[in-house]
């Protein structure tokens, strides 16, 4: 797995997954799969768009807020 962060590209309008190296490594999309650092532990979910980007978890969901990063990790 990589680990890196998820941020916002207001240019492009999506979440990228940036490395820990610092190159970009990818442009989200719907149901896409990712791991993000919640607490002290990695949590699987996916992410997906409606009026607003957001990441469904087993049992909660939560809006990705565009002036934040967040620590992940991708296969």
């Amino acid at each position: 797995m990589k680990r890196g962060v998820l941020r916002f590209n207001s240019e492009s309008e999506r979440w990228q997954f940036v490395s820990d190296s610092g190159e970009v490594q990818y442009d989200m999309h719907c149901g896409d799969g990712v791991d993000i650092m919640v607490g002290s532990q990695y949590v699987h979910g996916r992410v997906e768009m409606a009026s607003d980007w957001y990441v469904i978890f087993p049992n909660a969901r939560f809006c990705l807020m565009r002036q934040s990063f967040y620590v992940a990790r991708m296969a």
